[in-house]
């Protein structure tokens, strides 16, 4: 962030607590999609579902619907759970017709930096992939719309 912001912005600092994980094998965890409601992450589920058969290892069976980013994600605006909630039981009916999992993400990540050029130029691809890889005991890959 600091390279790409010409100094502006400053790495940011962590704290997590440590553990032990064990990994399984790809053979026994599965795909993963983000599913905003949008109709690039619809399209690309309807696609999946199209190409891939339920056996193939790229077969979405897991949805991600994420609070934080487009919903929550600007503080001055609040955090909708409202919003959020809405969004959950309306993509629900698309989950079960999709006959995936559709898994609700609480983040509050784009807190840390809110402002809209770099969320939008340089962070959101990065913060996606941290909770794609929240997920590494239970997914294997996660399809990223675009």
């Amino acid at each position: 962030m600091k390279e790409w912001s010409g100094g502006k912005y400053a790495p940011l600092a962590f704290e997590a607590k440590t553990s032990s994980v064990v990994y399984p094998s790809d053979s026994q965890r599965q795909a993963g999609l983000f599913l905003s409601g949008g109709i690039d992450s619809l399209a690309a589920l309807r696609i999946n579902k199209k190409v891939y058969p339920k056996e193939h290892p790229g077969h979405v069976k897991d949805c991600l619907l994420v609070h934080g980013f487009d919903i929550g994600g600007v503080i001055e605006r609040g955090m909708k759970y409202h919003v959020f909630d809405r969004a959950k039981a309306a993509l629900s009916g698309v989950a079960e017709d999709a006959e995936v999992n559709l898994i609700p993400v609480d983040t509050n990540i784009r807190h840390l930096c809110d402002e809209r050029n770099l969320w939008l130029d340089k962070f959101f691809g990065a913060v996606l992939a941290s909770v794609g890889h929240a997920f590494v005991t239970r997914l294997y890959m996660v399809y990223i719309a675009s």
